[in-house]
């Protein structure tokens, strides 16, 4: 009786141990949980609060611009001179509008619009907004700061490489100490405005003087590589094929460079006044070639030097046609006239000249006659 009443006695106290400890667990890991929760509705609360701040920051910024500008001044189509500001700049999304300062020359604003006009037609006045957006919903990640600060650099080397790229050597000079002259210091995180200098002006400068236009293979194995750090990150870890591909594509990146500098420009057409240029390997035909110059602006020298007038009508990565045009009525043409014929030229021309490359039956001659026929080209070819 004695025994079987111990037993009962230590069974009962084990279970009841064992529902103590059960419940001592439960309790531990509910504690546990609402500790979780509780953390993570303060990190929502400080995540949105920092979201709040930065989109406040931006909107105040706007609200200060938008005031400073009030008394502003239209001078052309979506550009306005103010007083009280002391760099220009691009303000509003959906209806941008260029401001410059009251102070400058005529000179200057000419350089300054060509910028702020390239970033127009890239439309960074909507990117950049967008990309701080996005900055200010992650903005506890370092490398989304890091990434805003480079879209913004980069925003800027690309309108400069634009206007660059539309300009002649010598003006590149000018609007490298325009650059240097009329920046301002300006803070790199900041929604708006699309300002024209500020950040980084010392590699900016060094951009523009060393620019040259991407040749076409270069371009090429550009875009190769981007394609290729594509599909890397959208499958699994690098195998040696991929190595490979990247290997290969920095070579012909390489190749491709080497034959930019190494080509010369070979006469192939002449017709009249008008004279085509193609764009050549050394030694690749160069016995049957008329006349051989390193650029075609080396040609236009050489062709210049009996004091005749002479420019380009038509251009391509590997063909130029240049061609003697009428002096204007008051003398030599101008650089703005002559940036002016350019910039007509790059809209109808290349369209011409891109059909007669591709086209192997179109005669020379037959593609001058269509060059003729364009509205208000006649007097340009002879």
């Amino acid at each position: 009786m004695t025994d079987n009443s111990y037993e009962n006695v230590t069974q009962i106290s084990d279970a009841e141990l064992t529902g103590n400890a059960g419940s001592v667990d439960n309790d531990s890991i509910l504690a546990k949980a609402e500790q979780v929760m509780f953390y993570l509705h303060i990190g929502g609360i400080v995540w949105d609060a920092g979201m709040g701040v930065m989109l406040l920051y931006a909107v105040i910024t706007y609200i200060l611009i938008r005031e400073r500008v009030s008394a502003s001044v239209k001078i052309a189509s979506g550009v306005y001179e103010c007083d009280d500001i002391s760099d220009s700049f691009i303000l509003g999304i959906i209806s941008p509008k260029v401001y410059l300062p009251s102070t400058l020359s005529e000179d200057v604003k000419g350089y300054i619009l060509k910028h702020e006009f390239a970033h127009l037609s890239r439309y960074d006045h909507v990117w950049k907004p967008l990309g701080f957006v996005i900055l200010s919903v992650y903005w506890f990640n370092p490398l989304c700061w890091i990434a805003y600060i480079l879209l913004c650099r980069d925003i800027e080397y690309a309108c400069d490489e634009k206007v660059a790229r539309n300009i002649e050597k010598i003006e590149k000079a000018e609007y490298c100490r325009v650059l240097l002259e009329y920046s301002m210091p300006r803070s790199m995180i900041a929604a708006c405005p699309v300002a024209f200098g500020g950040i980084d002006v010392k590699s900016r400068i060094k951009n523009v003087a060393n620019y040259k236009k991407p040749a076409f293979w270069i371009t090429v194995a550009s875009i190769m590589v981007c394609v290729g750090v594509g599909v890397c990150f959208a499958t699994s870890r690098g195998t040696e094929g991929e190595k490979l591909s990247d290997k290969a594509s920095l070579i012909q990146a390489e190749v491709g460079e080497k034959l930019s500098v190494d080509s010369k420009w070979h006469t192939t057409k002449v017709a009249g006044d008008c004279v085509l240029l193609e764009k050549k390997q050394p030694n690749q035909d160069e016995n049957n070639a008329k006349d051989i110059y390193d650029s075609p602006e080396a040609a236009l020298k050489v062709l210049e030097s009996d004091g005749e007038d002479w420019g380009m009508i038509a251009s391509d990565e590997n063909y130029v046609i240049l061609t003697r045009h009428e002096q204007a009525a008051d003398g030599d043409l101008t650089s703005e006239s002559d940036a002016k014929w350019d910039e007509k030229l790059q809209e109808s021309n290349n369209s011409i000249l891109e059909e007669y490359i591709t086209d192997d039956s179109v005669e020379f001659d037959d593609m001058l006659k269509k060059l003729n026929g364009i509205p208000d080209r006649d007097h340009l070819v002879e």
